[in-house]
Parts: structure tokens; C-alpha cells; sequence
């Protein structure tokens, strides 16, 4: 069983594109003309690759070991029993390694945008793989 599917917010989602780069626009030409060409290039390189997830297509992979997210500078392949518990909002869904919420989850888990993906068949996918490691959990801490 393997699940692959894509997500790309700057086509997504059209008319928040289109505000954040009049935003952007804007930033750039008052951080040039206050501050000049330097600072603008300084911050245009920091800004850029900080927005770059938002900018630039994500693949995600389920597979029966393993999820894999490849993005333009990074790739990430972790197996399914370092995730512990999964949350889920309207765009996507936070895997955590920890049973209960931590303040290093943020550090240590992924967030996985549905994009063009079917919803239903990955909540499903997580979910199977998370409860399997639940009861694995608990097993050995008895």
C-alpha cells in the first residue's frame, strides 16, 4: 500500500496569493527605498525562504513503513512508530511523536497539507498507523 499526493498553496489558494504578494511587493519597495539595496536583498533572501513551504510544492508518500515529504530544499522520511498521536484541522493534519500534547511537538512532529489528496483516505492511513503504535506503547510500558 502506498499513498502519494501533492500540495501547492500559491495555486491553491488564489486570492490569498494574490494578497500576500501586493504585501510582499509593498515590504520589498519600503525596505529599499528606507534602507537600501543591501538591507532589501538581506531581507529578501530571509523572507522568501522563510515563506518557501507556502511558495514551492510539497510531495507527501504513505507507505506501510514509512512517510516521506519531499519539498525543494528539504527531504524527510521518518517511520510510522515515531508518531505517537495526530491532530487534525482544516488543512491538514500534525503528526506528534508524543502521547500528550508537548511544547517540543512543534520541533519534533510534521505537518502533512492535504492538498489534492483525498482527506478521508490519509485521516484514515494516519490513523490505523497511529493506533497500531498506541497499543504498542502501551504494551511495553506494562
Amino acid at each position: 500500500m502506498e499513498y502519494k499526493w501533492e500540495s501547492h498553496p500559491i495555486v491553491e489558494n488564489q486570492i490569498r496569493t494574490i494578497i500576500l504578494t501586493i504585501f510582499l511587493i509593498g515590504l520589498f519597495v519600503g525596505i529599499y527605498f528606507l534602507w537600501g539595496f543591501w538591507w532589501f536583498l538581506i531581507s529578501f533572501v530571509f523572507i522568501l525562504s522563510s515563506l518557501s513551504s507556502y511558495f514551492m510544492k510539497t510531495n507527501y508518500t504513505l507507505t506501510e513503513e514509512s512517510i516521506e515529504i519531499r519539498s525543494f530544499l528539504s527531504h524527510l522520511k521518518k517511520e510510522w512508530k515515531y508518531y505517537r498521536s495526530y491532530y487534525e484541522d482544516k488543512n491538514g493534519i500534525f503528526l506528534s511523536p508524543f502521547v500528550k500534547h508537548s511544547r517540543l511537538e512543534n520541533f519534533r512532529g510534521v505537518y502533512l497539507r492535504f492538498g489534492n489528496g483525498d482527506r478521508d483516505k490519509i485521516r484514515n492511513i494516519i490513523s490505523s498507523h497511529i493506533k497500531t503504535n498506541l497499543k504498542e506503547v502501551k504494551v511495553k510500558q506494562k
